[in-house]
């Protein structure tokens, strides 16, 4: 299993999402930026929403506890993905958007069917017999 990491965004109420919160929307893809040169955290990870006129909007950051495990991630992820799992209006500004971060890469993996190698033909010719026989 590959590692996820869920949270919900730290720092909203100090940055844009009050601009687009009404675009945001579950299963929404975000982009992350690490910001090596933050002064308080050099391990720190923003989460960006890119709107339809691909204008930018910091939403907030990784909450700091996970900054350093997320920042690893990103390194070694071949396919890193920032999605929005819950989106609560109601609630206080940084209980609103939750997110997890995942490979991709690894989800398709994951996912995709096993042929039994490259040059494993067996399940192949099994259904040509199944569905043509003897013709």
């Amino acid at each position: 299993m590959s590692k996820e990491f869920e949270f919900f965004i730290a720092g909203v109420q100090h940055h844009e999402s009050h601009k687009v919160i009404n675009d945001l929307k579950v299963d929404l893809m975000l982009d992350l930026k690490p910001e090596p040169t933050n002064k308080y955290d050099p391990n720190a990870v923003q989460i960006i929403y890119f709107n339809e006129d691909l204008s930018t909007f910091m939403l907030g950051y990784t909450p700091a506890r996970l900054s350093p495990e997320v920042s690893a991630f990103l390194e070694t992820a071949d396919l890193p993905a920032c999605i929005i799992t819950e989106l609560n209006l109601d609630k206080k500004p940084w209980e609103r958007i939750k997110v997890v971060i995942r490979d991709l890469a690894v989800s398709i993996d994951k996912d995709a069917p096993d042929f039994g190698g490259e040059n494993d033909t067996s399940s192949m010719e099994n259904d040509i017999e199944e569905n043509y026989g003897d013709r």
